[in-house]
C-alpha cells in the first residue's frame, strides 16, 4: 500500500475554464444574461415609446391650441393681439413660442430678443422635431391660407405663417433617466434572484457529490482500493457511487486472486526452473555414457559377421542410441537457450540455407519446393544459425506431414498477420499441402516433448518457438485436417530495401 502512494500521480489543478463549475455556470449564467437582456431591453423599449408617445400626444394638443387661437385672432382683425397672446402664453414645460412668416422672419415670439430673427431651412409642412433619446422637442405647424383668411390677405398665398411650439425637455429626460435606472436595477434583482439559487442547487447536487467522489478517487489512485464512494442518493451520482464500489469490490477480489496466482506462478516458476537446472544435469550425465555405449556398441559390431541376425540388433541398438542422444541433446538446448550472437542479415539468405538442407529429402518424397525470388532486401538484426534451426525444423515438420509428396510454399513478405504490426516486421510463411493437424495437436505443437511421430523427440519447435521470443518476435501455426498447415514466423525488421536490377 506504501509504494502505491509514492506512485501515485501527483494532484493536478485544473485551470479555472476547465473545471465542471465554470463549464456548467458560465454558459447558464451568459444564457440567463442574453435571455433577461432581452426581456428588460424590450420593457425598456416599450415604456420609452410610452414616454415618447405621451410627449408627442401632449405637444400636438398644444400646437393645435396654439394655433386654432392664432387664427380665431386674425380671423377677428386681432392682428394686433398676436404678439400679446403668444407672450402670455408661456407656461412651466413650455420654451418657446413662435410666429414665423413664410420666408423664414420671424413674426412674434416668447422670447423677445428673437423677433425679425429669420429661421434658416423653415419646414412649410408639419414636422416634429426629436432630440435625444427620440423624446419630441418641438413641433411646426402651417397656417394655410383657407377661404376665410383669403378675405383679408388673397387668394395667392398657400401658407400664411408657421407656428413653433418648442417644449422644455427635462420632464421627459427625467423620466427616461429614471426608466434606465429602473430596467439595470430589475435586470440585476432578477438575475441575482435567478443565479444565486442556481449556484447554489449546483453546489449541492453536484459540486459537493464531484469533490467527494474526487477525493475517493485520489485515495483509489494511491492504492487503496478499499474506499468507499458515498452513494447516500436516488439519483444518476447515487448509481455511479454504487457502480463505482461494486467495481471496487470486484478489483478487490481481483487482486486478491491476482497475488495469490502470483505467488503460485512464482513458485512454480522456481520449480520449473529447479526442474529445468535438473533435466539439464540429468541430460549431460546422460550424453556422456551414451557416447561411450554407441561406441562399444560399434565395436562389438565389427566382430559380428555380415548377415547375423545379432548384426540388425546392433545397428537397432546404435539407431536407439542416436534418437537418444538427439533427444538428450534438444533437452539441453531447450533448458539452456543457447546466447544469442545477432548480426544484420537478410532474413531471405537465411531461409533459403534452410531450405537447401531439406532438398534432397524434399526430392526423395516427391515434394514440390516453392520459393519465389524476393524483389527485397529485408535486413533483420538476429542469430543467422539459430534461426536457420528455426526454419529448419518448422520444415522438416511440413515434410513429415506430407509422406505421399506435396507442395512446400515459402514465402517471405512485409509485415504481419496481427493488428499491430507495420512495415517494421517480417513474415516467413512455410505453408504444406499435408495431411494437416487435428485442433487438439495444434494446440499442443509448440509444447516440449509432444509428438506424433515414434522417433521424434517433440523439442524441435518447441526449442524454434524460444528461439524466435528470445528475438522479440512470434511464430503462429494453422492447420485443416486433409488440407494441410501454415507456420507463420514473425520478426521486426531494420530495413527493407528494393534490390539493385
Amino acid at each position: 500500500m506504501g509504494a502505491g502512494r509514492e506512485n501515485s500521480p501527483a494532484p493536478r489543478s485544473l485551470p479555472a475554464f476547465h473545471r465542471l463549475r465554470a463549464r456548467y455556470l458560465l454558459p447558464v449564467g451568459c444564457l440567463l444574461v442574453v435571455v433577461l437582456g432581452l426581456a428588460h431591453i424590450a420593457y425598456y423599449r416599450s415604456r420609452r415609446d410610452d414616454i415618447i408617445k405621451d410627449t408627442s400626444v401632449k405637444l400636438s394638443i398644444m400646437t393645435e391650441m396654439a394655433k386654432d387661437s392664432v387664427v380665431s385672432l386674425m380671423l377677428g382683425g386681432q392682428n394686433r393681439q398676436l404678439g400679446q397672446f403668444i407672450a402670455r402664453s408661456m407656461t412651466p414645460d413650455l420654451k418657446a413660442m413662435r410666429l414665423i412668416a413664410p420666408g423664414g422672419k420671424v413674426i412674434s415670439s416668447t422670447m423677445a430678443s428673437e423677433n425679425n430673427f429669420i429661421v434658416k431651412d423653415l419646414p412649410l409642412d408639419r414636422k416634429i422635431v426629436s432630440g435625444s433619446g427620440g423624446i419630441p422637442l418641438g413641433m411646426f405647424t402651417p397656417i394655410y391660407n383657407d377661404k376665410p383668411c383669403q378675405t383679408c390677405h388673397g387668394a395667392d398665398k398657400e401658407t400664411l405663417a408657421v407656428l413653433n411650439i418648442e417644449l422644455l425637455n427635462r420632464g421627459p429626460v427625467r423620466r427616461l433617466g429614471r426608466l434606465r435606472k429602473e430596467t439595470l436595477l430589475s435586470f440585476g434583482a432578477v438575475f441575482t434572484l435567478i443565479f444565486v439559487p442556481l449556484v447554489f442547487l449546483y453546489s449541492r447536487l453536484v459540486g459537493d457529490p464531484v469533490r467527494s467522489l474526487r477525493e475517493s478517487a485520489k485515495k483509489a489512485s494511491g492504492g487503496n482500493l478499499d474506499v468507499r464512494f458515498k452513494a447516500a442518493r436516488d439519483d444518476e451520482m447515487g448509481m455511479i457511487c454504487a457502480d463505482l464500489n461494486h467495481a471496487f469490490g470486484q478489483f478487490r477480489q481481483m487482486k486478491a486472486s491476482l497475488e495469490k496466482g502470483n505467488l503460485e506462478a512464482m513458485s512454480k516458476m522456481e520449480k520449473m526452473a529447479s526442474l529445468g537446472e535438473l533435466a539439464a544435469a540429468v541430460a549431460h550425465e546422460i550424453k556422456n555414457p551414451l557416447a561411450g555405449i554407441s561406441g562399444a556398441i560399434q565395436v562389438f559390431a565389427e566382430d559380428i559377421p555380415d548377415g547375423d541376425p545379432r548384426k540388425e540388433i546392433m545397428a537397432d541398438i546404435l539407431n536407439e542410441i542416436d534418437r537418444l542422444d538427439q533427444s538428450v541433446r534438444g533437452l539441453l538446448a531447450y533448458a539452456r537457450p543457447p546466447v544469442l550472437r545477432p548480426v544484420k542479415v537478410d532474413i531471405v539468405s537465411v531461409v533459403d540455407r534452410a531450405r537447401r538442407l531439406i532438398d534432397k529429402q524434399a526430392e526423395a518424397q516427391d515434394v514440390e519446393i516453392r520459393m519465389p525470388g524476393a524483389s527485397d532486401d529485408f535486413i533483420v538484426e538476429a542469430d543467422p544459425e539459430q534461426m536457420q534451426q528455426v526454419f529448419f525444423s518448422i520444415m522438416q515438420n511440413s515434410l513429415r506431414l506430407m509422406p505421399g509428396g506435396g507442395v512446400l510454399a515459402i514465402s517471405v513478405e512485409r509485415g504481419g498477420s496481427a493488428e499491430g504490426d507495420g512495415d517494421d516486421t517480417v513474415e516467413v510463411t512455410i505453408s504444406d499441402t499435408g495431411m494437416g493437424m487435428p485442433d487438439d495437436d495444434l494446440k499442443n505443437i509448440f509444447r516440449p516433448f509432444f509428438t506424433t511421430k515414434h522417433s521424434g523427440s517433440g523439442l524441435g519447435l518447441a526449442i524454434g518457438k524460444n528461439i524466435v521470443e528470445q528475438h522479440g518476435g512470434r511464430i503462429e501455426a494453422e492447420s485443416r485436417p486433409g488440407l494441410g498447415s501454415a507456420f507463420h514466423v514473425i520478426i521486426h525488421s531494420l530495413a527493407t530495401t528494393q534490390k539493385d536490377g
